[in-house]
């Protein structure tokens, strides 16, 4: 993992103020409501991917822009290895809805509950054949 943060440090420049990224201590990804017509990077919401199925385009902001709260400029993509990076104008790009807050809650929501029942479930046979376990509630 460190390698692709490496990587990206060396290859990408900063999405909002154009800068390396060098310096940064972290790699910062944004998630835009725009749509990502190409195969990296992406980001989605796997807990609301059946209503929000688009993949989104992503921007990287350097650590001093995201302490300003600096809007990012464009939207990078990359191939694999890195070797090709590119920068599409985020107003260029074709808006997509938010991802609502409500619904990702709600999604999680169930994925709770399922994981409860079945963590209490769990956790009732196995006390029938060996000493009680604790196993968390969530997973």
């Amino acid at each position: 993992m460190a390698d692709i943060f490496g990587r990206i440090k060396k290859n990408v420049k900063c999405c909002a103020c154009e800068g390396s990224l060098e310096n940064s201590r972290f790699v910062n990804q944004i998630c835009l409501d725009k749509l990502a017509t190409w195969e990296y990077p992406t980001w989605g919401n796997i807990l609301v991917k059946d209503k929000y199925p688009e993949p989104r385009a992503a921007a990287i902001l350097c650590d001093e822009c995201i302490r300003r709260k600096r809007k990012p400029k464009y939207a990078v993509e990359w191939n694999k290895d890195f070797s090709q990076v590119r920068y599409h104008q985020v107003e260029d790009l074709k808006d997509l809805p938010e991802i609502r807050e409500q619904d990702v809650m709600e999604a999680e929501s169930k994925l709770n509950f399922f994981s409860g029942v079945i963590s209490h479930s769990l956790s009732f046979s196995l006390t029938l054949f060996t000493q009680p376990l604790t196993i968390p509630s969530r997973v």
